[in-house]
């Protein structure tokens, strides 16, 4: 007997409200579903949010899985790839955080306003998260991996919050204590605080436009790509580069600097600063290395050295 769609999700989707989305968004397909028209359906749901062209990528990811089609297994190239991120100002940051809605909300903003969450991994904190003595949230439903990450901005507001929240998840879904909220209704909420601060709504904009505006601005004040992209969750430091838009006066404010710092260096000072740099990219220092510059070339390689 041959196993039906419905059946292969049951099979690999355990969140039942996840299963119902999938077989719901399949349907909208019909009998037969191409490359083509899903790139179409998906290209038209991004004008619309993010998040729901993210479900229907997903989706049709499974579909690929239960058909074995090969095309779906790109399909997540689609996902924003050549499209500019909208980053919002430190004054546009701040009103939108100050509008009040849901108490629920309410925090949920102040607290993804400024650090660089993804939203689903907000949803699913709780109170176990967080760690009173080092102002943290530890994020531990991640799609990449689990990472813990300082609250800098309205840590005394969470910690007031926590003590009113009755329900165990920081940001309860309004229905339903046990469950977080959907996007959708971030997204709705979201629009509604754009509405109060008569920011224009525009393709594009949208509650995760927060935080492409956090890791922008961590990049723009000089925090190191590798520092960000463990603090975004990135499993790949190209992914955080695309957050990273430097104008020729940055750059050379950038360049000035920098030569303006190592001039003043001492020779332990430099060497340090190699070293520290060493230690970020996760180089073995038990290891020895050959090093060989030319003018056309530089070869490092890791030499074996016998016990």
């Amino acid at each position: 007997m041959t196993m039906t769609f419905q059946d292969f999700v049951k099979l690999n989707i355990n969140n039942v409200d996840c299963q119902k989305g999938h077989i719901a968004r399949i349907k909208h397909f019909g009998k037969v579903i191409k490359e083509d028209k899903a790139v179409a359906l998906i290209l038209k749901k991004k004008e619309r949010s993010n998040c729901c062209a993210n479900s229907y990528i997903k989706t049709i990811k499974l579909w690929g899985r239960y058909k074995g089609l090969d095309w779906t297994k790109n399909i997540k190239m689609l996902n924003e790839q050549h499209k500019e991120k909208i980053v919002l100002s430190n004054d546009q940051v701040r009103r939108l955080v100050d509008v009040q809605t849901y108490p629920q909300m309410d925090m949920f903003f102040k607290i993804f306003g400024y650090h660089p969450f993804r939203i689903s991994e907000l949803f699913w904190c709780n109170k176990n998260s967080l760690n009173y003595i080092n102002h943290t949230l530890r994020v531990e439903r991640s799609k990449t991996y689990t990472r813990t990450i300082k609250i800098v901005r309205h840590w005394d507001d969470l910690v007031n919050y926590v003590q009113r929240c009755e329900s165990f998840l920081l940001f309860p879904s309004i229905r339903d204590s046990s469950k977080p909220p959907t996007q959708d209704f971030v997204n709705r909420d979201f629009t509604k605080r754009l509405k109060a601060c008569e920011i224009e709504k525009r393709s594009g904009l949208t509650a995760n436009s927060l935080r492409h505006s956090t890791i922008t601005m961590a990049l723009k004040k000089g925090a190191g790509l590798l520092s960000v992209m463990r603090l975004a969750g990135h499993r790949n430091a190209n992914t955080t580069k695309r957050y990273d838009h430097p104008d020729d006066d940055d750059n050379g404010r950038e360049l000035e600097k920098r030569f303006r710092e190592i001039g003043q260096m001492s020779r332990m000072e430099v060497f340090r600063l190699i070293d520290d740099m060493v230690r970020e990219v996760g180089i073995d220092l038990s290891d020895r290395f050959f090093y060989e510059r030319s003018p056309n070339k530089i070869v490092l390689r890791a030499v074996e050295v016998d016990p």
